[in-house]
């Protein structure tokens, strides 16, 4: 993306953002990361393995919330999001969650 952004002369991953991708993706646990979409200022994306113990160490979301609280190219905060503990994937029932049947009507 940064390669085709800097070709093309449209900041798909500008300079700010490669450099937050670098510094979170050289924390232990960091699998990976990179410029969702169009790209341009807005989002990164991070995959980080977060084990259930960690200790003594610092466990890798943390790491990666520290770089960002302490980042000054850009203001940045995360948006966290974790997986279910439900045991992943699932098939919903449309009428148990308030408002989804109503939502998703044809009009």
């Amino acid at each position: 993306m940064k390669s085709m952004g800097e070709r093309s002369g449209v900041p798909i991953e500008p300079d700010e953002q490669t450099n937050l991708l670098d510094s979170c993706l050289s924390l232990a646990g960091v699998i990976g990361g990179g410029v969702p979409g169009a790209g341009g200022y807005d989002a990164i994306w991070l995959l980080v393995c977060d084990p259930i113990d960690t200790s003594p160490d610092i466990p890798p979301l943390e790491r990666v919330e520290q770089v960002w609280s302490e980042y000054k190219e850009l203001d940045v905060s995360p948006l966290s999001v974790i997986e279910s503990l439900a045991g992943g994937a699932r098939v919903e029932d449309l009428n148990s969650i308030k408002g989804l049947a109503e939502a998703t009507a044809p009009l």
